[in-house]
């Protein structure tokens, strides 16, 4: 659901749902289970979320800030529930020479401790998690953000590694094709011949990544008997189609190619290509 509220006055349930507020929003009572809120409203304009009295569980808030200011959540009478996370979305990188402090939620005194942790987020190649302190002042308990933690993501690092990778697998598939044809031409006795590849695959790796790709190669060879030794010579065109992606990209590649190629038998027995 995407949208802002003005319901000072009225109870509020959302179950397995996911709330994009765009605007200030402002609920009597709020019943939270299993949800995603959202702040929106642009790149600069920041939220606020009040209510008067929230239960939550097993949901997440999920927080923009610029350094300076930030989303935030307001309650004025009681907080319960378990199992809350707070994802902060930092719309300016931060330099180790920033210290940060930023309320983003606002609760009574009385409220546990433990109703928000922080949540990690995976940013590029690196999962950041935003450093939580949990404060009292006038009477209030606050969820401060000061600081944040990045760790290198190793499972994306793989599926980066195996994407930059695809144009080298698709080229050693189509060579490993061509070489089974030349070896099917030993094996044969006919004098020329004409040949088909179609080829389907799929795979995944860490960190989500998955792909799917299609090989064509077609092509056409001769015998010519060379005395001490039978020499193949063809032509080929070969045609790779490929789709991947690791959840934070994406990829497409068509690929064409031609080439020539060759294969010589001697009388003994011995090769080469």
């Amino acid at each position: 659901w995407s949208g802002s509220l003005n319901a000072p006055d009225a109870t509020v349930s959302m179950t397995d749902t996911q709330w994009s507020m765009n605007g200030n929003s402002t609920a009597g009572n709020m019943k939270l289970n299993r949800t995603i809120v959202g702040f929106n409203g642009g790149t600069s304009s920041f939220t606020t979320l009040t209510t008067d009295n929230l239960d939550a569980v097993q949901s997440a808030f999920v927080m923009r800030t610029d350094l300076n200011k930030a989303d935030k959540l307001v309650i004025n009478k009681s907080a319960t529930g378990h199992d809350n996370s707070i994802w902060v979305n930092f719309l300016k990188k931060p330099s180790d020479k920033d210290t940060l402090d930023i309320p983003l939620v606002s609760a009574p005194e009385a409220t546990a401790d433990n109703l928000f942790r922080a949540s990690t987020r995976v940013v590029g190649f690196s999962d950041v998690t935003p450093t939580l302190s949990v404060r009292k002042e006038d009477g209030k308990k606050e969820w401060v953000l000061d600081g944040y933690q990045v760790a290198r993501n190793d499972g994306q690092g793989k599926a980066a590694a195996t994407f930059m990778h695809i144009s080298y697998n698709n080229f050693i598939t189509e060579v490993n094709n061509l070489n089974k044809r030349m070896g099917d031409l030993r094996d044969i006795n006919g004098e020329a011949g004409t040949w088909v590849r179609l080829l389907n695959g799929s795979g995944s790796a860490d960190g989500g990544f998955t792909d799917h790709y299609t090989l064509l190669q077609m092509g056409a060879d001769r015998k010519h008997e060379l005395g001490s030794m039978d020499l193949f010579t063809g032509v080929m065109a070969t045609y790779t189609d490929t789709d991947a992606s690791a959840g934070l990209y994406s990829g497409k590649t068509k690929s064409w190619g031609g080439g020539f190629y060759a294969s010589g038998l001697f009388r003994s027995g011995a090769y080469f290509d």
